[in-house]
This record gives structure tokens, C-alpha cells and sequence, in this order.
């Protein structure tokens, strides 16, 4: 399997990574607009370094695009029409309909299309697989050390993790969607969105201004709650006892687990979801933009 990647900035060159750990692979090459960078992790990971993407389509199955959002349908799009598979991470898109066209083009040329919600990858998660049924109340909170982002950013590229996961556990798309950004004069701000499923409700919470990372995830049904720690990949449930139960969590890499499953499509294995869940994800997010007036 030749795969190469497009884009080695901090996520792109763990791809790389992994990708020349793994067994039966060749990474042809990688590519980079930071021409010093890309010839560093080249050299690193014993590939080759390519001033052009389009130079690597003709000499690989799949491609794995990790570029800034605003560059995902330029890229994929191109990736695509060359008859290459495509790992394009999230959000997929930076507008709904930019996601639509390339959902679209994969599908007329028939082509393996992962979007890279990693979230759906954590082993965290994966312990629940089955055994969420009817949650009632979802709430996450996200946050990472990073700043100086815009508001919209905090949705579109942090929050959209726990979007596509409250859309994921509840099986549905909401009803009603209502978003805030709150904001303290050169302090943190904050994303804040409520997600009204009608048998269902979430919050979902965002900011890159924190002092600590925290990125959790507790799932309310009549019974039990279940609650996850993605950060440390834990997952435990509590009952009505009271009493908390760990469930078993699979000690692997996300990233990993999920370049396996694209590689596995690639040889003929479905993918684990569709790329139109990563476009609902997206319609939800701007939704949710648009409520906070951004």
C-alpha cells in the first residue's frame, strides 16, 4: 500500500509517523508549503519530500491531507479527481456546500473517503460502541492551552468534536440549535452551544484560553450515566447504585486506529461511518455559528 501525505505540520507529521510503523505500507512521500519542515520529516521518517502534492497522485493509493481547513476542498478536490483514495482531516470542509462537492466527486469515482474525527477512534469511546441506547442528556466540555483563535474556530475546529459525537450517541439530527460566544476583554473566551434533539438535549462547551486541557464527555440515560475521559481514555459507567464501573478500554493509539481503518477500506473493508456524517457535523457547527451572531 503507497500512501503519501500532504501537509506535516504537528498532526501531519504524526501521520507520518505512524504511517512508516505500520506494516505493509510505504509513505512515497510527504509534502509540505514549508519546504525546510517537509524535508526535515522526510529525512526523519525515511521518505521523500515533494514540492508539489499533485507530484505524489500518480504514485500513491491514498493520501492523507492534514492542510489549515480553509484549504481542505482545494486539496481533497484535486486528490479526488486524481482517482486517489482520501484521509481529509476535520472538519471536512470550510463551508457545507465545499463538503457536499467532495462527499459527491467520492462517490462518483468511487473512492474511500475518511473524514479524520479522531474522537470516533478513541478507545474511550469505542468501550461504548452498543451500549448507549436512549441517552437524554449529553454534556462535553473541550478545551486546550491554545489561543489567539477566532470565535468561529472554537466551533468549526475544536467543538466539532463533541458535535459529531452528540450526533453520533443520539442518533438524530436536533430540532433546535442555539450557540454563544462568551468573552472576557484579553482573557479567555468561550463556545457554548445547546444542541434540543426532542428526546434528547446536550450543551456542548469550547475554549482554547484555558489553563489546563480537559476534554470530557458525560451521556445521561434513565438509568445510568455514562461518562468519558478522552484525554486519558477511560470510560466508566455509574448506575443506580451509585457505584462507578471502568469499563474496558483498549490501549491504543487514536491516530493509529483510525490511518488502519482507512488503509483496511482501501483493501475493501466498509468504513466506520460515512463521510456525510463529518457534512451533518459541519451543517450542525455553522448552525451553531450563525446563532452566536459571528
Amino acid at each position: 500500500m503507497k500512501l503519501g501525505v500532504t501537509g506535516v505540520g504537528y498532526l501531519g507529521e504524526h501521520h507520518t509517523r505512524i504511517l512508516t510503523s505500520l506494516p505493509g505500507v510505504e509513505v512515497v512521500g510527504v509534502c509540505d508549503v514549508d519546504s525546510g519542515r517537509g524535508k526535515r520529516i522526510a529525512e526523519r521518517y525515511g521518505t521523500s519530500y515533494f514540492e508539489d502534492f499533485e507530484d505524489l497522485l500518480g504514485k500513491v493509493d491514498g493520501m492523507v491531507v492534514a492542510v489549515p481547513t480553509e484549504l481542505h476542498y482545494e486539496v481533497g478536490k484535486r486528490v479526488l479527481e486524481a482517482g486517489v483514495n482520501l484521509l481529509l482531516e476535520k472538519p471536512i470542509a470550510a463551508s457545507v456546500k465545499d463538503a457536499y462537492e467532495l462527499v459527491e466527486l467520492a462517490e462518483q469515482k468511487e473512492l474511500v473517503f475518511l473524514v479524520g474525527h479522531i474522537e470516533r477512534f478513541n478507545p474511550a469511546v469505542l468501550a461504548l460502541e452498543g451500549k448507549v441506547l436512549s441517552p437524554v442528556f449529553i454534556e462535553a466540555k473541550r478545551t486546550s492551552l491554545r489561543t489567539g483563535e477566532d470565535p468561529q474556530s472554537l466551533i468549526i475546529d475544536l467543538m466539532i468534536h463533541d458535535i459529531d459525537l452528540a450526533l453520533y450517541f443520539s442518533g438524530k439530527r436536533p430540532e433546535k440549535v442555539r450557540g454563544r460566544i462568551v468573552s472576557c476583554p484579553d482573557g479567555p473566551a468561550f463556545a457554548v452551544a445547546e444542541l434540543d434533539f426532542g428526546s434528547s438535549f446536550a450543551v456542548l462547551t469550547a475554549s482554547r484560553s484555558f489553563c489546563w486541557k480537559e476534554r470530557k464527555m458525560r451521556i445521561a440515560e434513565q438509568d445510568r450515566v455514562f461518562s468519558i475521559d478522552f484525554v486519558e481514555r477511560k470510560s466508566e459507567v455509574v448506575e443506580r447504585n451509585g457505584i462507578p464501573f471502568r469499563l474496558p478500554v483498549r490501549d491504543e493509539e487514536p491516530l493509529r486506529l483510525e490511518l488502519v481503518s482507512f488503509i483496511d477500506a482501501i483493501r475493501g473493508k466498509p468504513l466506520p461511518f460515512s463521510p456525510s456524517d463529518a457534512v451533518l457535523a459541519l451543517e450542525v457547527g455553522m448552525e451553531i455559528v450563525k446563532s452566536c451572531n459571528i
